[in-house]
């Protein structure tokens, strides 16, 4: 979750009450930097997004938020925003979805090239990065509390999102990458009842069974595509190295 600091409006208090509820619930959330009016788009400021409050939220502070999840997460993250909307009567959060975390960093592209961006965002964990180098994201210090700061979240996750002992994004929603295997599936390609042992058995059982039919579905076996740098991050962290500390590449070091 990463924010975008931009006016004047009293923003503070409402992305801080509202990362409050919506930290406890659970992807990373930055805020984008800026400064300007709302609705502004002229000179060096950036302007809000078209935001519609319902009759009922009206007259309020306006927040928006960009969110790439649909389907179940969606509907929970749904849930959080509408109940922070009904539980104070300053702040009105708009939620604005979009195509996946792919199309949330296209649109947020776009938007920052025609000065229009939102308060709040859900990032993937590797597509934040490319924002905070372009200077387009402002630390979430200044907005921290004595109820709502570091310490609010897991030590190893908010860590994550800290760079030059600033933090410019917090922990939403974490993905735990597990292998898993079906017993049925190993049994039928003549495989030996346990998880491959090496990444040369990683690669041949998945030939074996790529391509064969499992209750009406084609199956594949995820390897070597663009996402695997969890797996070697794994790897590394098993023999104490890493792939950098903060912004210094270490993937070259004697642990690594």
């Amino acid at each position: 979750m990463s924010l975008f600091p931009r006016r004047s409006a009293p923003a503070p208090l409402s992305r801080r009450r509202f990362l409050t509820l919506a930290g406890g619930a659970a992807a990373s959330i930055p805020i984008l930097a800026a400064c300007g009016a709302p609705g502004s788009g002229s000179g060096g400021s950036f302007g809000q997004p078209d935001v519609a409050p319902p009759g009922e939220f009206a007259g309020r502070t306006n927040v928006v938020f960009w969110s790439g999840w649909s389907g179940t997460n969606g509907e929970v993250l749904s849930n959080i925003v509408q109940r922070f909307n009904e539980s104070q009567s300053d702040i009105y959060v708009e939620t604005q979805v979009f195509q996946g975390y792919d199309g949330l960093t296209e649109k947020l592209s776009a938007g920052l090239q025609a000065r229009q961006i939102p308060d709040v965002a859900i990032f993937s964990d590797v597509s934040w990065n490319k924002f905070f180098l372009a200077g387009q994201l402002e630390p979430f210090s200044s907005y921290f509390t004595d109820t709502w700061n570091a310490g609010t979240y897991h030590d190893r996750l908010f860590a994550e999102g800290v760079v030059r002992d600033e933090p410019y994004w917090l922990p939403f929603g974490r993905s735990t990458p597990l292998f898993y295997y079906n017993k049925e599936i190993f049994a039928q390609a003549g495989l030996p009842d346990r998880a491959p042992e090496t990444w040369d058995e990683f690669r041949d059982w998945g030939k074996q069974i790529t391509g064969r039919d499992y209750r009406g579905n084609k199956l594949m076996m995820r390897a070597y595509t663009g996402s695997d740098d969890w797996y070697f991050q794994g790897m590394l962290w098993n023999y104490s190295g890493a792939i950098s500390d903060g912004l210094d590449v270490t993937v070259d070091s004697a642990q690594a």
